[in-house]
């Protein structure tokens, strides 16, 4: 019976393909992607940028004057104003010893 219903929960998954768009169709739209892709491309940059190969031989970290990093946040998790702030203000924290 429906009296014997304590709750119910929804969950709605977007069914919508992908799609390669742009003027030039150099990007691509996908409800699935999220922010993985871009993670994964920032984090794969930052890696073949100490790529000693690339530079002549020289290891970048020897020679670079300048911090290297990226910064990832997972904001679906994250809602308040202050969590939001905190992640602001790691940013500021990082400095060459």
């Amino acid at each position: 019976m429906a009296s014997d219903i304590l709750d119910f929960e929804l969950q709605l998954a977007d069914v919508q393909p992908s799609a390669v768009i742009g003027a030039c169709d150099e990007f691509v739209s996908s409800g699935r992607l999220d922010n993985q892709g871009s993670c994964y491309c920032a984090t794969k940059a930052l890696v073949d940028s100490l790529d000693p190969t690339k530079h002549g031989g020289v290891n970048p970290l020897d020679t670079c004057e300048s911090i290297n990093m990226i910064s990832m946040f997972d904001h679906e998790e994250v809602r308040t104003e202050e969590g939001v702030l905190r992640e602001f203000f790691v940013l500021f924290r990082f400095e060459r010893a």
